[in-house]
């Protein structure tokens, strides 16, 4: 029979809310001890490149008008380069990258590339002596590159059994440098995307420091994951960092 929530309890008393909490956390533990350094480096590296461009979401237009003389609405119009490159250029980063089958080290290197350049964006906005339009296209496309390949690369690099946990986590902390770095603005635009530049150089110091720090064991892992994938029939294959049980237990 059925039994109400209020009144489901195990043998010993624990509620069912009780048990799925302690299962989660002991889910947490064990992927703890999983995760390598590399993770938290990546981790670390993504939050900084969504750091140093969010921000200048809500600075930039303030910035444009003060530095290069703009109207309100022309720098709003160019502020929406950054998201419109995102726009065009996402889909064709994602199906190039399907195409290329890049293993980790290669897109943690493209990532941290485009992250740097990012950086030297930003820099040019505060102090060349450049238009604005430049900068915001390469900002934007250098965004867009090292965003989409954010997400692809936690499908290599996670521990495959926790790649839902993980792409949580990631998922929450990217938001911690955007949340967090205002606080440390001035208002002086030069000064504050100077910031944001360092922010983005950290973050492509980052993404080099997780691609070295990549075990073997874990390169490998990823090559046998597609390998296997790719003998299986098209509608039982698999994604690298999500295997079936059988390529799982092959990795491991």
């Amino acid at each position: 029979h059925n039994t109400s929530p209020d009144v489901a309890h195990s043998f010993n008393g624990t509620t069912v809310q009780d048990t799925q909490a302690v299962g989660f956390l002991s889910s947490l533990r064990r992927a703890k001890k999983e995760l390598k350094a590399s993770f938290f480096f990546y981790a670390l590296a993504f939050g900084c490149t969504y750091g140093s461009v969010v921000p200048f979401w809500f600075i930039g237009s303030k910035h444009l008008q003060e530095r290069f003389g703009m109207s309100i609405s022309r720098a709003d119009t160019v502020m929406l380069i950054p998201e419109g490159s995102i726009l065009l250029l996402a889909l064709p980063i994602g199906i190039l990258a399907d195409k290329c089958e890049l293993g980790p080290r290669p897109l943690l290197a493209i990532a941290s590339v485009s992250t740097i350049l990012i950086g030297l964006s930003l820099l040019a906005l505060a102090l060349a002596p450049i238009p604005p339009v430049p900068g915001c296209v390469l900002l934007g496309s250098c965004y867009a590159v090292a965003s989409s390949l954010g997400w692809v690369i936690i499908a290599y690099i996670a521990p495959p059994r926790y790649i839902n946990l993980c792409s949580g986590f990631i998922g929450s902390t990217i938001n911690i440098v955007p949340a967090l770095l205002p606080l440390t603005f001035t208002g002086k635009g030069a000064y504050d995307l100077l910031i944001l530049a360092v922010v983005a150089l950290v973050g492509s110091a980052s993404y080099l420091i997780a691609a070295v720090g990549l075990s073997r064991r874990s390169v490998e892992r990823v090559e046998l994951h597609a390998a296997v994938s790719d003998s299986l029939p098209v509608g039982s294959r698999t994604v690298p960092g999500q295997p079936t049980e059988v390529i799982a237990a092959m990795a491991d």
